[in-house]
């Protein structure tokens, strides 16, 4: 089939992840704001690392900015701005395999404050251009370059960056390449961005000769592999039955989808269709998960290393029964983004 088509406009609507209107609607007395307002009073300043993949600063600066806005809390605000200066300049002794994967929430943040000047601003414009090390080669690339590379975790949570860094500069040349790319991961083989080999090999792909993250509905080794996603390949070598699930290596399809879904939010809410293209492919990754965790009676393929926020943003696009695909609520902070239950309390 042809590829949806972009928006029409060429141009970047405000608010990556929330317009100012939207979150001033948002609820103050959930158990999800409750959990988010809590842990943004707690945090401190002084940690931020960008450079350092599981730092949770940048997760923190958003609840603290989007509990100052909705308050209207000026030293809330405050510390929001103060986290975002803490960590200017502290990529620099990191490579893309980390800053890649820690930067989506710092772009929202400024967002959320709508930060269009400035030392911060400047910081985050900085990553136009910005070169980095490639972590397997040492290359210097931008991060531009290095997103969605193999459509691997790693690459998906930069794709993820680069989605909310295109839409917080105004960016719609980067903008409608990471479209392309992510409709790629989806399955829409029409995309002209291409997949490089994953560095695990590529048992699971379904047509070597034109990769995909997301698998189509066939048949391979005698295993429907609908939905599965090429992370896949990291626990199980080869697509056979049985699968067998290792605490090691099987969350890694979970963390590309947790990238995923905060991106295709993004591209969603700029006229991208992103929650149809590849015949629904985000829908058919979260039920292939939970088709092997009934399969082989072992949930952790649907629990494995949370994601809740993900998680709760497949159920309010696709409506899937919590009964039957459940989620830890209130979801609180996690690696990309965190605070969906609060940010997108109802359907789309």
């Amino acid at each position: 089939s042809p590829p949806p088509p972009p928006p029409p406009t060429g141009t970047v609507k405000p608010g990556a992840i929330l317009t100012r209107e939207e979150l001033m609607s948002r609820p103050t007395t959930t158990p999800a704001w409750t959990a988010m307002n809590s842990a943004a009073r707690a945090w401190t300043v002084g940690s931020a690392d960008v450079g350092y993949m599981h730092n949770q600063d940048d997760v923190h600066a958003l609840a603290c900015a989007l509990v100052g806005v909705r308050l209207n809390d000026t030293a809330m605000i405050d510390k929001a701005m103060a986290i975002l200066k803490d960590a200017i300049g502290t990529e620099m002794h990191g490579d893309w395999l980390d800053v890649g994967r820690n930067m989506t929430a710092w772009f929202l943040t400024a967002d959320i404050l709508d930060i269009r000047s400035g030392e911060i601003y400047d910081w985050l414009a900085s990553f136009q251009t910005k070169q980095l090390e490639h972590e397997n080669t040492g290359k210097l690339m931008t991060m531009r370059q290095k997103a969605w590379e193999t459509g691997t975790n790693a690459s998906c949570q930069q794709g993820s960056s680069a989605t909310a860094a295109s839409i917080y500069l105004r960016d719609y040349d980067w903008l409608q390449h990471n479209w392309d790319c992510f409709r790629r991961i989806c399955g829409d083989t029409t995309s002209p961005f291409q997949l490089l080999p994953n560095q695990f090999g590529d048992p699971w792909q379904a047509n070597i000769d034109n990769r995909v993250g997301i698998q189509p509905d066939v048949v391979k080794n005698g295993l429907n592999i609908n939905g599965a996603y090429l992370d896949m390949g990291r626990s199980n070598p080869k697509p056979v039955t049985p699968l067998k699930y290792s605490a090691d290596t099987s969350q890694y399809p979970q963390v590309s989808l947790n990238a995923l879904m905060w991106a295709g939010m993004m591209l969603y809410r700029q006229g991208f269709p992103a929650f149809e293209v590849g015949d629904r492919a985000l829908m058919r990754a979260w039920q292939f998960l939970r088709r092997i965790a009934d399969d082989y009676s072992q949930m952790a393929w649907w629990a494995a290393d949370k994601k809740e926020d993900a998680k709760w943003i497949a159920h309010i696009a696709y409506g899937l029964p919590l009964d039957r695909y459940p989620i830890s609520l209130p979801v609180g902070p996690h690696d990309q983004v965190g605070w969906a239950d609060w940010i997108y309390p109802t359907g789309l």
